[in-house]
């Protein structure tokens, strides 16, 4: 009897394992990178989240990705373009950070903490402005066996517009304006953003 039970026990933990090795769940709409030449990634192949697309010389692209209940599918939506916005402010406050310092440089000493401040400040403002009026421009959505929904938004901001507002705003500013034209300032910063790309 003792025997019975212990192989009886054998079979239902030998099964518990069989079944959990055998069930693989993949995931939606991600396709596969191609591989290059005889490169190979140490952590398998990698994956593109759908609709991604890099960033190129005219424009900046970014996906937000939110998953959820189906009930907040309204919320999760917000929350897909919410975390694209703060990718893409990311990605155009490092360009023009970059930028500030560069610009910096080139007037000489005659620039101080206080005008690279001002500049950083006016800049990340427009910036604000330009990511949270953004919408989408694409987005797709996907709902597991669970019922719970992911959402993927791309959003695209174009690089000149960008340039435009931002020499716009610092030449709307008397300490700033003394230092450079905005003509200047505006080829300036278009010619740094084509360069920023992902």
């Amino acid at each position: 009897m003792k025997k019975n039970v212990l192989i009886m026990m054998a079979l239902i933990a030998s099964a518990f394992v069989i079944l959990g090795c055998g069930s693989s769940k993949k995931t939606v709409s991600q396709q596969t990178l191609p591989q290059s030449g005889n490169y190979s990634d140490p952590f398998g192949p990698t994956t593109r989240t759908p609709l991604f697309r890099p960033s190129d010389e005219n424009y900046w692209y970014e996906v937000g990705i939110a998953s959820g209940p189906k009930a907040r599918m309204g919320q999760v939506r917000i929350e897909a373009l919410r975390n694209a916005q703060a990718l893409v402010r990311e990605e155009m406050q490092h360009a023009y950070q970059g930028k500030v310092k560069e610009l910096s440089n080139m007037a000489g000493d005659n620039i101080d903490t206080d005008y690279q401040n001002k500049a950083t400040a006016i800049g990340t403002k427009t910036i604000d402005v330009i990511v949270n009026n953004t919408n989408p421009i694409d987005e797709i959505s996907n709902m597991d066996e669970k019922g719970n929904v992911t959402f993927y938004r791309l959003i695209c901001i174009s690089k000149k517009e960008t340039a435009q507002k931002i020499a716009k705003a610092m030449s709307e500013d008397k300490d700033l304006r003394s230092n450079f034209k905005e003509e200047d300032l505006r080829k300036s910063m278009e010619e740094g953003f084509a360069k920023s790309q992902n």
